[in-house]
């Protein structure tokens, strides 16, 4: 038995309210960046200040680096949903499938699968240290991210895309 066996999987069906405070933490961070990237607002602070009072002060920076590194170079459409929503995106599930995936195994191209719809492999090769770093932080903080295999066959309709380029970041 491998340790994704041992361990529950999230549910496709999950709300936000549903997810383990270590998820919500941490989708939490990827709307809250989301939301400023699209206002053109800095929000790392806010972040940083919020992930210091859940005893993981470094997560902003990897954070920050990774959705950094995907609007950057990426391709293609993400769909992060508002700080509010209670419903979770087939991306946000992506997302965290990236760092649980990450936190479970001992390949650091084990999130690449999650992330190759937005980043091509040169940006998934800059892409591997900082999601490492982040599944890190987060596991040595006590927060766990449950697997989500099954995000990978998700009907993800921004994948037929044809551009090289990444637009604007979708919000719900």
């Amino acid at each position: 038995m491998n340790n994704l066996e041992k361990v529950p999987q999230a549910q496709p069906e999950d709300t936000f309210l549903e997810l383990k405070f270590g998820e919500q933490m941490l989708l939490w961070g990827f709307r809250i960046w989301v939301c400023g990237y699209k206002k053109d607002l800095n929000t790392n602070n806010l972040i940083h200040l919020a992930y210091a009072q859940a005893g993981i002060p470094s997560a902003q920076i990897a954070l920050d680096s990774i959705m950094t590194l995907i609007t950057a170079n990426g391709s293609g459409v993400m769909d992060v949903r508002c700080p509010s929503c209670t419903e979770i995106s087939a991306d946000e599930m992506r997302l965290m499938g990236t760092i649980s995936a990450l936190q479970s195994a001992s390949s650091s191209n084990a999130g690449d699968i999650y992330l190759e719809c937005w980043a091509k492999p040169a940006t998934l090769r800059m892409l591997r240290p900082v999601t490492q770093m982040l599944a890190n932080v987060l596991k040595e903080g006590g927060m766990f991210i449950r697997p989500r295999p099954w995000s990978l066959a998700l009907h993800l309709p921004s994948r037929n895309l044809t551009s090289t380029i990444m637009h604007p970041i979708t919000i719900h």
